[in-house]
């Protein structure tokens, strides 16, 4: 089967400063391994740059792989509107065409321009890689079938970015439009597939077509496990900070959690910032100055910062999106200590078996000294951590899982083609 991936241009790896490149990655490797003739389209607006152009210079071995996979690759230039239209046309957009009012790079141009990439390319099915791909992927009047790659509820995100300080009038009819906008995507599209297993739910109640859901996929390697850990212990958060899961539940950590580490540890561990910090708040970036805290920034290789059997914090508190960096943490052997939320999209987590999972920032404070007073449990919970990464999600694992799903599809939209 001839498959179009359209993504946008972001890096293509579990190192790029963000966690949808890993979902990327793992999407286009299945694609690769269930025999799909693959063509790649990268959408990017000049004018903000998404990393890919970058990432592409540091990493060129990984990209010269994934072109590997492609039999040709294309790009989308987008333009998007610097004007606003007048108070009466706003309104009337927002009534007749919600998602372009919502999403101004939903115009005519843009449209076209993929649509030149779809007919050169010609393929049997268009697989859109998260809400931008999906908007504009859909907005063409084509006969070939779309599948969603659902990365998250993009509208919960912004509520969540939003505040409590922002619940006005205006603020809920905006996040109710980008639901609408979100729910109309998913029931149009032939099929959804996520990584999710809560976001899974969300697309079967909404009756959502041909849902599949599986484990998202990280590269593993079978090496030797030491049998003690580096002192002093380091508590890690890893995370991009331009992302709200990340920024938000550091900074929450930091005024709930991280006091009560201070208050009862007679010598502090030391707590590493690892992620790019470009877009920080000033008064998140004092706060971290203040407590004397490691700030790496974007760190290329991840395993020469992430140790084994460090403790690695996931303060975000709401079950949303796809948790890639616990993933991370399972590679390189770390202690992951999260909120039941902030891993609830996987399978496999069981708190006191491979990880520890809390209810609150409370208990992580709490579990943070247990865990460094005990060596043994670090080491024992780091070890099964790493074999659950193995076991539920290495590439040999998920491999034919995705494709017998893959094969039902082709499968159906082949029938239903010739219907």
């Amino acid at each position: 089967m001839k498959v179009l991936y359209v993504v946008d241009d972001r890096p293509l790896s579990p190192n790029g400063p963000g966690g949808s490149g890993t979902v990327f990655l793992s999407n286009l490797s299945l694609l690769n391994g269930a025999g799909a003739e693959l063509s790649l389209c990268l959408v990017r607006d000049p004018a903000h740059p998404l990393g890919f152009e970058d990432w592409k210079r540091v990493h060129s071995d990984d990209w010269k792989r994934i072109q590997s996979w492609c039999s040709e690759v294309h790009y989308v230039e987008l333009t998007i509107p610097q004007t606003r239209d007048d108070w009466f046309r706003r309104k009337l957009k927002a009534l007749v065409d919600p998602d372009s009012f919502i999403y101004p790079f939903l115009n005519e141009e843009n449209i076209s321009r993929l649509s030149r990439v779809i007919e050169s390319v010609k393929p049997d099915l268009i697989w859109a890689a998260a809400l931008r791909p999906g908007l504009l992927s859909t907005r063409k009047i084509t006969d070939v079938p779309v599948i969603y790659e659902h990365h998250d509820w993009f509208w919960r995100i912004r509520k969540y970015r939003d505040g409590k300080s922002r619940y006005g009038i205006r603020d809920r009819a905006q996040w109710h439009l980008r639901k609408q906008v979100e729910d109309r995507l998913v029931r149009r599209v032939a099929g959804c597939v996520t990584n999710s297993v809560t976001e899974g739910g969300d697309l079967r109640r909404l009756r959502v077509k041909n849902v599949a859901r599986y484990p998202l996929t990280w590269p593993t390697y079978n090496s030797e496990l030491p049998n003690s850990a580096p002192v002093p212990v380091r508590v890690i958060h890893l995370g991009n900070l331009h992302t709200t899961a990340s920024s938000i539940g550091l900074e929450r950590f930091l005024e709930i959690a991280w006091p009560l580490v201070l208050e009862q540890s007679e010598v502090p561990p030391e707590l590493w910032i690892v992620g790019d910090m470009t877009s920080v708040s000033e008064s998140l970036r004092k706060r971290l100055q203040d407590i004397r805290a490691t700030c790496t920034g974007y760190v290329p290789d991840l395993g020469t910062i992430l140790r084994p059997y460090d403790i690695h914090v996931i303060p975000w508190e709401y079950d949303t999106g796809i948790r890639t960096r616990a993933l991370a943490c399972l590679h390189y052997a770390q202690v992951l200590l999260g909120t039941c939320a902030s891993v609830a999209c996987h399978d496999g987590f069981s708190s006191g078996e491979n990880c520890i999972l809390v209810d609150n920032l409370e208990e992580m404070g709490r579990c943070i000294i247990k865990l460094l007073n005990n060596h043994e449990l670090r080491l024992r919970l780091g070890k099964a951590g790493n074999r659950l990464l193995t076991e539920r999600f290495s590439p040999a694992v998920v491999q034919p899982v995705f494709n017998n799903w893959f094969d039902s599809l082709s499968y159906k939209l082949t029938r239903d083609a010739k219907a």
